[in-house]
């Protein structure tokens, strides 16, 4: 009944109708809940390194509609930091500055290992630090998605 109230999935979404029905269901002081007890199937999950950047890509689209979006998404504003981190790295390379290509990549590794530690706060540094390096890629993929921002047809 509640999800009839909330007018299910906004089927014009490309991505993000579960988040979008959960802001909908917080809009009318509903609850969401996690229930282990309830399964979850991923059809096509990503089994390289290129699939899994791609899949990030496609999830991000959402955080790209607009600029409202943009700004209204951590991960989005969170991918436009790795961005100009790697901008400011490169240049810093070109401009032989070791000062600044030390800055950049300590900025840049540092936006990775919060990321890790949010995520996996509490597991060994062991996971931390591996899935560091899968915020690499998570950040690329996402950042490749706000492409979307300003190829959209006006």
């Amino acid at each position: 009944e509640f999800f009839g109230q909330l007018g299910g999935f906004n089927e014009a979404l490309i991505t993000g109708e579960d988040y979008d029905l959960c802001q909908k269901v917080r809009q009318l002081n509903g609850k969401v809940v996690n229930n282990p007890l309830l399964k979850v199937v991923h059809f096509g999950y990503p089994q390289t390194v290129y699939e899994f950047i791609k899949r990030e890509q496609w999830h991000g689209i959402g955080d790209s509609e607009s600029l409202r979006a943009l700004f209204a998404s951590k991960v989005a504003l969170a991918s436009l930091v790795f961005c100009l981190l790697h901008v400011l790295f490169l240049g810093a390379l070109l401009s032989l500055s070791v000062t600044y290509v030390l800055a950049s990549f300590l900025g840049l590794v540092t936006l990775l290992m919060i990321s890790a530690l949010r995520k996996y706060r509490g597991k060994p540094v062991k996971i931390i630090a591996m899935n560091s390096l899968v915020f690499y890629f998570y950040f690329f993929g996402r950042t490749m998605s706000l492409k979307h921002l300003f190829s959209r047809k006006k």
